[in-house]
């Protein structure tokens, strides 16, 4: 499986799955959790669309423009005789995304006139149903808080057990594998740091995550283990209606289970032990990243009424805090908004949520001590950067990452990303230390020490062999699990990252109730 951190080619994947499914139905495949997604999984037509979604992915220069899906750019058929279908489909899709009308009749009618089986543009108008013109879509159905003390779920019990999951909605035997692994651990309830691929349509819901949950998030007397569900970017590229519809679904199992008070009403929570000596705050960080043409260019951020909640769950609370995400605050792999609208220093970062971090800690006086976060598909444990103490990434559930594609490739800056910070400078985006700024360009450009590079002090960077090619070897996935233990008045928690193999932890930490390392 290879996705696309964008939301048309997410789009596209999604469609050409959902039509590949109702053919695998017709041919009577089994239905059964998890099986049926492994075999489209590797169905030879979504090796195509991943040939094509990446050709396309790089002819496309301007996300404002219509890029033409050049014929006999990319040679599929080794893979399959029928490509040039499929070449259609994924025109046709683009058109229809992006609101080219008359380009959309020439192309049906080439369509209709060509040997390809029309179920495959069946499938585009069905598809676009849940599509307004061209990249729009209805509002997504955020819930706003309607008083402070809402979604707030407190009394847990102090020597709590939590699985993380990050990045895991595939559906595929290994997201199944690892949910298996995960329970294990014998948690007292899971969260999902969020994505359920392509785009997080209601029918990718049912076959990646609800069916999978249902049938494997069980404990050893086969009842159900609570499963909260963040927001991802992918879950969002439909419009986020499947996303907030799970609730209700996902709310139901838990009312038969010891932990009476999980439930979950919104895309942010917070989660407090009985002693209040620790809290877990949730929040939304994809909603302001759906939108297919500030891909390439957006930097999300967190609605400013969910911030004013959030601060108030850290001034009144007497413990400590640990923060969750789906996207990264900081990374020195993955492109993070364009130049154009923050500083040079800024490079690594994504201000709006540093900035949000700050603003917490003062309000909080210092307690939180770790952040975890998912959105790029590696496990990383960083040594402290941009104020954030204990910076976590647990995006490896799932998500195949080959190596020939370094997950740890540290990203330096290009001559283009020197003129878009230039940019910005004239646009004001540098403040008044232009001195430090200039400093700061010349380092990314120059020097081979990068100018404040978040450092790891822990990786995962061991692929298994999978195939008989090096292309063929993948970086292996995990999770974490954290544990709370109870100590007087108050717990400790530490916390297990799996990533080689799921009884031995690739790095495990301490911290006490007094956010210190004992």
């Amino acid at each position: 499986m290879q996705h696309f951190s964008d939301p048309v080619l997410s789009r596209i994947q999604s469609s050409m799955e959902s039509q590949l499914r109702k053919q695998q139905a017709e041919l009577g495949a089994e239905s059964g959790p998890g099986n049926h997604n492994d075999i489209l999984a590797q169905h030879t037509k979504m090796q195509e669309v991943t040939h094509i979604c990446a050709e396309l992915r790089k002819q496309r220069r301007s996300p404002h423009a219509l890029l033409p899906f050049r014929k006999k750019t990319v040679t599929l058929k080794h893979i399959d005789p029928h490509s040039e279908c499929l070449e259609f489909y994924c025109r046709l899709a683009l058109c229809r995304l992006y609101d080219k009308g008359a380009e959309y009749e020439a192309l049906k009618e080439e369509f209709n006139f060509s040997t390809c089986d029309p179920k495959w543009f069946e499938a585009i108008d069905e598809y676009f149903t849940h599509f307004g013109p061209g990249s729009t879509h209805d509002e997504i159905p955020y819930v706003d808080y309607q008083s402070i003390s809402d979604f707030v779920c407190s009394g847990l019990p102090n020597n709590l057990t939590v699985g993380i999951l990050g990045d895991w909605g595939t559906g595929q035997s290994i997201a199944i594998d690892q949910l298996k692994k995960v329970v294990e651990k014998k948690p007292d309830l899971i969260i999902h740091l969020g994505d359920v691929y392509y785009a997080g349509t209601e029918e990718e819901y049912e076959h990646k995550l609800l069916n999978l949950v249902d049938e494997f998030a069980r404990d050893d007397q086969g009842k159900p283990i609570p499963f909260l569900n963040m927001p991802g970017n992918h879950d969002m590229y439909a419009g986020g209606t499947a996303y907030y519809k799970a609730f209700e679904r996902l709310n139901k199992r838990n009312l038969d289970i010891k932990l009476l008070n999980i439930e979950q009403h919104a895309s942010y929570f917070c989660i407090r032990l009985k002693n209040e000596s620790w809290q877990l705050i949730a929040m939304d960080t994809a909603y302001h990243d759906h939108n297919p043409f500030m891909v390439d260019v957006g930097m999300t951020h967190v609605r400013e009424q969910e911030v004013t909640w959030m601060l108030d769950k850290v001034e009144n609370f007497p413990g400590q805090s640990i923060l969750f995400s789906h996207h990264q605050p900081f990374s020195p792999y993955e492109e993070i908004g364009s130049l154009t609208h923050k500083k040079p220093s800024e490079f690594y970062q994504n201000p709006n949520l540093i900035e949000i971090h700050r603003l917490l800690l003062s309000a909080s006086s210092g307690r939180i001590p770790l952040w975890i976060w998912g959105h790029e598909h590696n496990l990383g444990i960083y040594q402290p950067f941009a104020g954030i103490k204990r910076g976590r990434c647990v995006g490896h559930s799932a998500v195949p990452v080959l190596d020939n594609k370094n997950p740890y490739a540290v990203r330096h800056m290009p001559w283009t990303g020197a003129v878009d910070s230039v940019w910005g400078l004239l646009k004001g985006k540098w403040g008044r230390a232009i001195h430090r700024e200039l400093n700061a360009l010349w380092r990314l450009l120059f020097s081979k020490f990068r100018f404040a590079t978040p450092k790891l002090q822990q990786r995962h960077n061991k692929p298994i062999m999978l195939g008989k090619t090096p292309d063929d070897n993948m970086f292996q996935q995990g999770f974490a699990v954290m544990r709370f233990t109870e100590n007087d008045q108050s717990s400790d928690v530490s916390v297990e990252y799996y990533a080689e193999d799921a009884n031995t932890p690739l790095f495990s930490e301490h911290i006490n109730s007094m956010g210190q390392q004992p």
